[in-house]
């Protein structure tokens, strides 16, 4: 099944590719937004014991606060993390082995993502090296001068289909 590479991220609007990507920045970004989370549960948990003389029966309200709020975002901060590895693993591969490829678009339908106007576009990959595949790419990009048979510039990593496609479009011709 192809994939592609998705991010999100505050560069999401300044990245050259469709659908984002997670740079150095932003990817210590959200490990410290997941850290601080954790870190805030302890905080509560901690206020607890400084703020009680006897913290067990005065305040287990927020004991209970806290390890709810604990068993909450640890769990939380470590899928955030790892999907955070992974897709800034996934990038360094197509940026090692992905050649250059063409994606066609067969068909755009403008669809809501994430509260937001976005775009899915149906896509015919294609490129030296490995067999044409089809695929699809939810985005957040409306310009509306992308048409259905316009040829956008990608890049796919041949063992497995992975992808990236480029935002500026392939002049028509």
């Amino acid at each position: 099944m192809p994939t592609h590479v998705e991010s999100r991220g505050p560069n999401e609007a300044k990245s050259p590719y469709l659908g984002g990507r997670t740079g150095l920045i932003a990817g210590y970004i959200e490990y410290v937004m997941q850290a601080g989370f954790v870190l805030a549960s302890l905080a509560v948990i901690g206020f607890t014991f400084v703020a009680f003389d006897e913290p067990i029966a005065e305040g287990w309200g927020f004991l209970v606060f806290g390890f709810l709020l604990l068993a909450i975002f640890v769990p939380l901060g470590i899928v955030f993390a790892r999907d955070t590895t992974l897709t800034r693993q996934r990038w360094r591969r197509l940026d090692t082995v992905g050649v250059p490829a063409i994606a066609e678009i067969l068909e755009i339908t403008t669809i809501i993502l994430d509260e937001t106007d976005g775009t899915r576009l149906r896509l015919r990959i294609s490129g030296p090296g490995f067999t044409p595949f089809e695929a699809s790419l939810e985005c957040e990009y409306r310009r509306p001068m992308l048409q259905v048979g316009d040829r956008l510039n990608a890049v796919v990593d041949p063992s497995d289909q992975l992808f990236a496609v480029l935002a500026a479009p392939r002049p028509r011709g």
